[in-house]
């Protein structure tokens, strides 16, 4: 009966629309014309951006979604673009091998130069989104600018962790004290790696802004030491993990509690499994992965996040 009442209500709204030909069509009766399904996804997406990691996952999922959708469009592209060289090319007169190559390279260069109409919207949309992902990159590294006090909360919570076992003199047995020790040191080590990363990330992207006075060439080895110790903290990350999956497997693996913690720990492994070839490539001078890969295995923890957030917020 609701859908019933809908439908007459709006075909009703649409004949007085078509009695209003030539006039500007009230706010109520466009609204009353919105999709409510456009309603509920833009509310939906309202209450995703309520937190800062949610906008984070929302700029990361964007950024490197844009990227890679980038590449794909110049890829297609550039296809049509060499099929218009070759075209150009077999019409040309050559008089020697040598003349051949240097045409070859003549006509290719004003193949790409001036590109059909469709090729050059492609090209231009392209351009469009690779601006954006370059937008959204600043945008995340501004905003990580406050990860220094994440540092320090955590710094705190080990201290405090420190002493109160300092004071009670508290000291696991054994097999479980060597777990104990072993969950402390890579606890210590990944706040230290860390706490360097956000420091000399800070510092290099202050200074890119001229907020601080630092050298282009200190600036290129800050950044290039923070993601260094980023690839140092997701290779103790997804270590961590694996341990992880070796003692919670030892205990019941049928529990509705396991399965749950089985389908976070495969979240975390499947992120941070992603950024690891991308922080290596980023910490070398000169990288292994093109940008297409890039985008690809950034869109990755884009798409795994993006899912949790939605699904936290349903």
């Amino acid at each position: 009966m609701d859908a019933m009442y809908r439908g007459r209500h709006v075909a009703l709204i649409r004949q007085e629309l078509r009695g209003r030909q030539g006039h500007q069509a009230p706010l109520s009766v466009i609204l009353a014309l919105t999709p409510a399904n456009i309603d509920a996804f833009l509310s939906h997406l309202h209450r995703c951006i309520q937190t800062p990691s949610g906008i984070d996952t929302i700029l990361l999922f964007l950024c490197y979604s844009s990227r890679l959708s980038a590449n794909i469009l110049e890829a297609a592209t550039q296809g049509t673009l060499e099929q218009y060289a070759r075209r150009l090319l077999a019409a040309v007169p050559l008089a020697s091998a040598k003349e051949a190559a240097t045409k070859s390279v003549a006509v290719a260069a004003a193949a790409t130069a001036q590109p059909s109409a469709s090729g050059l919207a492609v090209l231009r949309s392209a351009g469009n989104l690779r601006a954006l992902s370059a937008l959204l990159s600043d945008v995340r590294t501004f905003t990580r600018l406050w990860g220094l006090l994440n540092m320090y909360m955590g710094l705190k919570r080990l201290a405090a962790r420190e002493i109160a076992i300092y004071r009670g003199g508290e000291k696991a047995p054994g097999a479980a004290g060597q777990v104990e020790l072993l969950d402390r040191a890579i606890a210590w080590t990944q706040l230290g790696a860390g706490a360097s990363f956000q420091v000399l990330e800070n510092a290099a992207y202050l200074a890119s802004k001229k907020v601080i006075n630092l050298a282009p060439a200190s600036q290129m080895k800050a950044m290039q030491w923070s993601v260094r110790f980023w690839a140092l903290s997701t290779g103790i990350e997804i270590g961590r993990l694996v341990i992880e999956r070796v003692r919670k497997e030892k205990g019941d693996v049928t529990t509705a509690e396991h399965q749950e913690w089985r389908a976070g720990w495969n979240r975390s492994f499947a992120r941070n499994l992603a950024w690891a070839p991308l922080t290596v490539h980023w910490s070398m001078e000169k990288g292994f992965v093109n940008d297409t890969m890039i985008g690809a295995l950034a869109t990755i923890p884009g798409v795994i996040q993006l899912h949790q957030l939605w699904k936290a917020t349903a």
